[in-house]
């Protein structure tokens, strides 16, 4: 039985930054100031993968660096 690769349901910051390809702290920028959604878990921040996906299919031309 071969091992399929999972992918995570919330993601960890550094793991956001990388899928959009920015740096860490503009994406804790984009997370404090409410623009990608979030939640803390015992004090982590996390990211739901669904929620980052619908965030930068809408957010396409809204938002620059």
């Amino acid at each position: 039985m071969s091992e399929q690769k999972v992918e995570p349901l919330m993601l960890t910051v550094k793991q956001v930054s990388q899928r959009i390809q920015i740096g860490r702290d503009r994406t804790y920028g984009l997370i404090r100031a409410g623009i990608i959604p979030s939640i803390t878990i015992d004090g982590s921040i996390r990211v739901s993968r669904a929620e980052l996906e619908r965030w930068v299919a809408t957010a396409s031309g809204k938002y620059t660096t």
